[in-house]
């Protein structure tokens, strides 16, 4: 058995600390995480490894060189390009030949006992083990499915938490038969969790996964750092590491801690507890370091450090304040009585005035922070202080990465200050900058779509607070993995173009022209006038734009809200709710049904709908003998789906159900009475346990599925359920659609009942 030891990505999310440091070489109580790993092969008579590299490769293999590779045959390969985990392993062929081998993470701490999953991949007859760890928080990491019998059933990759189903993780540990390198292209970025594993899974291939005891962390960003070195520090994990350093009793010293034998400790200092101070360190007077790693760096007398990380050659000076999260990166200089507040990054080779108050990340002379995604591809933060102009440009510079960039705002102040920001931003990054002329979002959305843009970002207030949505190419809110790749382009360094490399930003009027006669011919189904009487509240912009269509199209506006049918909309005019004439409350899923009654007599008879959309909508199509296609499920949903903007735009939905009542001559009360009766009732039920190891007790039960929706999927006599895991705490959702709210609830009730069986 030989290994191959992945060790060439950037580590962007752990900036400053790789700024000038490969995420290998990074310490963990004074020893690079490379050396862990191969000190773990080495246990396991694994003595044979090839090593991938990429971002600053000399340091690594200088150091292996420097160390006879720790009693290991260690061999390197330095990619041109980034060719992904598959072809960086395929970039070894040569070294691995004929034999069988392991694929190992370079740049995360485990203690596994790597001999026992190897046993239990050739006593499972395996070609392809992926090695698996119970996680109690799995959102960051691909979650592996898998059945009694150990074999691979499917892949959730890095979810959201209402996508979790399992707590067992991917910890990029692989065991392979060398028959697995046909399955990877020659000279071609290649990855297992996005290419080979899926192929795999498709053509039955003998995959399993094994679940490991032990410690597993992927030492991923500042957080985790802090975390693993706590965690080693406090004992959890078998590895063995360096002994500290007997101390001079004038220091107070709470374990558990690492000094290093060539360390400086002044008089008076209080180090620990879990503190690092790594090798060259130097704490001064009366200095305090606490939950922190000091990894070559200088605190000078009086400082006090807690919770933060300083990378080599940075000095904090007398007097300094780090709060809980800071990280200090190379040779950066914090001065005197400088505080910086909890969770500020400091790029290498910056200096911080004595006495300064640092509330925001410094990154090549800048201050900058990043806001974090709410759901659905939204920011949100308070005006000027999460979200800043300063902020919105550098998001603008990390958009531009993306494709074109379609921004738009509601017109207001602060949303045009913005979104000018964000345009800014992206012309200085050299990209393609588009200022789109209308204020919704469901209109910036659309005419994003139609204009071919890689993203659009629209801007604008709610009760206060400062909103950024993104949506992407088809008209539709971001996914979580574009959601990464802007934060993890964005924490980076920032990169700017010359001057003769910029655009001014291309200016669309007209947009609300532009959107209105979209609407009308996509959503009228032919029908050039729409002759009846109808009422829409709001006083916000896409309520007048629904207006003016309206009585375009020859409909009559009355200020009444019975007789006639009424319609709101909100989010944005991204959903629509009515009343109809008998003055009875319409939901959106009620009008998707109804959208979907129309569908199948005057329309194309072809519907794509939302994943967790009623199962109703599956009867209705029954009944005229087609099928609803379902996005992530069938993959010819999304163009679909794309096509049929009245499903995720309310002012098209407006369109589209008063056009579908003309045709039918029918009023909206009678539209809704031809809907299957259903109701919805969703119940949050509290786990004393963790979210992702309840969804695998649960996957585990006959009565439960995996549907490729959110979450698992339960089907009896009663009705249809869907559970799924709460994002902010430990609690899952259960909504369950049946004939009455009778019904629903007691098929709500029963599945609390087996949840808190578990």
């Amino acid at each position: 058995m030989k290994a191959v030891i992945l060790a060439g990505g950037f580590g962007t999310r752990l900036m400053p600390v790789t700024a000038c440091c490969p995420k290998p070489m990074i310490k963990i109580i004074d020893k690079p995480i490379i050396q862990y790993t191969i000190e773990l092969l080495k246990k396991h008579n694994i003595n044979d490894a090839c090593l991938t590299l990429g971002y600053l490769p000399k340091t690594i293999e200088s150091f292996i060189t420097a160390n006879d590779g720790f009693g290991v045959n260690v061999s390197c390969v330095v990619e041109d390009k980034p060719m992904g985990t598959a072809g960086s392993v395929k970039q070894c062929k040569k070294f691995i030949g004929d034999d069988d081998f392991i694929v190992i993470s370079g740049d995360s701490i485990c203690d596994f006992d790597l001999s026992a999953c190897i046993h239990r991949h050739y006593e499972l007859k395996s070609e392809a083990s992926i090695v698996l760890y119970s996680h109690p928080e799995p959102l960051e990491f691909g979650l592996v499915v898998t059945g009694d019998d150990s074999r691979i059933r499917g892949f959730v990759e890095k979810p959201s938490w209402d996508k979790v189903e399992t707590d067992l993780i991917n910890t990029g540990i692989y065991i392979f038969s060398n028959r697995i390198l046909s399955k990877i292209p020659d000279e071609t970025p290649w990855d297992f969790g996005k290419d080979v594993f899926p192929t795999l899974l498709s053509e039955d291939y003998p995959l399993f996964g094994i679940e490991a005891k032990g410690y597993w962390c992927d030492v991923g960003c500042p957080k985790a750092y802090l975390k693993c070195t706590r965690d080693m520090l406090g004992g959890k994990t078998s590895l063995e590491i360096y002994a500290t350093a007997a101390q001079n009793p004038q220091i107070t010293v709470k374990p558990p801690v690492f000094i290093s034998p060539d360390a400086h400790v002044g008089t008076g200092a209080v180090i620990g507890p879990y503190s690092v101070i790594g090798q060259g360190s130097i704490v001064g007077k009366n200095a305090k370091a606490a939950n922190s790693v000091i990894d070559g760096a200088c605190i000078m007398d009086d400082c006090d450090v807690d919770g933060s990380i300083m990378c080599q050659g940075s000095q904090a000076m007398s007097g300094a304040k780090l709060g809980e999260g800071c990280v200090v990166g190379n040779e950066t200089i914090i001065g005197g009585r400088a505080v910086l507040m909890p969770e500020v990054r400091i790029w290498p080779r910056q200096k911080i005035e004595a006495g300064q108050l640092v509330n925001r990340n410094i990154v090549s002379g800048a201050l900058r922070s990043w806001p974090q995604f709410s759901e659905k591809g939204i920011m949100e933060g308070e005006y000027n202080s999460t979200i800043t102009p300063e902020i919105c440009f550098a998001l603008g510079a990390a958009a531009a990465k993306m494709g074109k960039v379609g921004v738009a705002h509601a017109k207001t102040p602060s949303a045009k200050i913005l979104a000018s920001a964000i345009s800014c931003g992206v012309s200085a990054a050299g990209g393609e900058s588009f200022v789109m002329d209308i204020d919704f979002a469901a209109g910036a959305a659309y005419l994003g779509h139609t204009l071919g843009m890689g993203i659009t970002v629209f801007v604008y207030e709610n009760d206060g607070a400062a909103m950024i949505s993104f949506t992407d190419e088809r008209g539709m809110p971001i996914s979580r993995d574009t959601e990464r790749k802007l934060e993890a382009i964005f924490a980076g360094s920032r990169k700017l173009v010359p001057s003769e490399s910029t655009e001014a930003a291309n200016h669309i009027g007209g947009g609300v022209k532009l959107y209105g006669t979209a609407a009308k011919r996509l959503s009228t189904l032919g029908q050039e006038k729409i002759n009846m009487k109808l009422n829409v509240l709001g006083d916000n912009p896409e309520s007048f734009t629904l207006r003016e269509l309206l009585l375009d199209l020859g409909c009559e506006l009355v200020d009444i809200n019975y007789g006639v049918p009424v319609f709101e909309l909100y989010n944005g005019g991204t959903r629509l709710r009515a009343k109809n004439e008998a003055g009875h409350e319409v939901n959106w899923e009620h009008l998707m049904c109804v959208m979907s009654l129309i569908e199948m007599e005057f329309g194309k008879g072809r519907m794509a709908v939302p994943f967790e959309a009623p199962k109703v909508i599956d009867d209705i199509a029954g009944g005229y003998g087609r099928k609803v296609l379902r996005l992530g499920r069938e993959r010819e949903a999304e163009p679909v789906f794309t096509g049929q903007p009245w499903l995720r735009d309310g002012i098209f939905a407006a369109l589209r159900i008063a056009a579908g009542m003309v045709l039918a001559d029918s009023s909206l009360v009678n539209m809704t009475d031809r809907v299957p009766n259903f109701s919805t009732v969703s119940r949050e039920v509290v786990i004393l346990g963790k979210r992702g190891e309840a969804m695998r007790k649960l996957s585990c039960d006959d009565g439960f599925c995996r549907d490729g929706g959110p979450g698992l999927w339960y089907s009896s006599d009663k009705g249809y359920a869907r559970v799924k895991p709460i994002v902010d705490r430990e609690a899952l959702m259960v909504t369950a659609e049946c004939t009455t709210m009778e019904a629903a609830e007691e098929l709500c009730g029963s599945i609390r009942d087996m949840i808190e069986r578990k």
